[in-house]
């Protein structure tokens, strides 16, 4: 369940992504995203030969993020591509290693005070739980995103497209779906591009973490509820 959840969160991203290319891009600048085209081109040549270690890799994914920034189509695009074609040998579990902690104490921590400011004084509250963005924002996380979760899964096993694990039943993936409905990086991220006053921008926010606080306990005390005794019993 945990490898589901995970792959989960990565398909959800990729998703959201997807979406911001298509939907929040500039105009487009064909010359450069022609070169955007040859520099992705060049990674993945520079991967297939796995030469010179991680600095082509990095130097071509810096030239492609400047491609594509230049080129109208979100630079967010960037990271899937670069990321998608780092070279194997190099070999990725010592990258992923070092860059770790970066991302963990120092980009998602500035990501989170940029985008996820928000006054919590009871005037603020007040207007949040009267604002159709928050709820529509909330809805669509704790609500929606469960239900697409277990129905899609549902409908992959009764197709015969997947198989659920031993031991792993609808239920255990309706606790999953509960845990997918939490929101922050990228939800916050696309709530920046979509609204353009400060206020709705705001009321999305609170919308967002107020569907994760719940997504979480709910989730959480779902899977807990269904666990056999055995595993929720403590291990020595």
């Amino acid at each position: 369940m945990k490898a589901f959840l995970l792959t989960l969160a990565v398909a959800d991203d990729l998703g959201a992504i997807a979406v911001i290319v298509l939907v929040y891009s500039e105009a487009l600048d064909w010359w450069a995203l022609g070169w955007a085209a040859v520099v992705a081109g060049a990674l993945g040549v520079s991967a297939r030969l796995r030469a010179g270690g991680n600095v082509p890799w990095i130097v071509l994914s810096v030239g492609l993020w400047l491609a594509l920034r230049e080129s109208g189509v979100h630079a967010t695009l960037a990271g899937v591509v670069a990321a998608a074609l780092l070279p194997l040998g190099t070999p990725v579990d010592q990258v992923e290693d070092r860059l770790r902690p970066i991302v963990s104490f120092v980009i998602l921590p500035l990501f989170a005070l940029a985008n996820a400011g928000i006054s919590l004084d009871g005037a603020s509250i007040a207007a949040a739980g009267q604002s159709r963005i928050t709820a529509d924002v909330a809805l669509g996380l704790f609500v929606g995103k469960p239900l697409g979760i277990v129905a899609f899964a549902w409908a992959a096993v009764r197709l015969k497209i997947g198989a659920l694990p031993a031991g792993v039943r609808m239920a255990h993936i309706a606790g999953v779906g509960l845990l997918g409905g939490i929101g922050f990086t990228v939800a916050l991220f696309v709530t920046d591009l979509a609204f353009d006053g400060a206020g709705e921008r705001e009321e999305a926010t609170a919308g967002i973490l107020a569907a994760s606080v719940v997504a979480a306990g709910a989730g959480m005390a779902w899977l807990r509820l269904i666990a056999p005794a055995a595993e929720r019993s403590p291990r020595a």
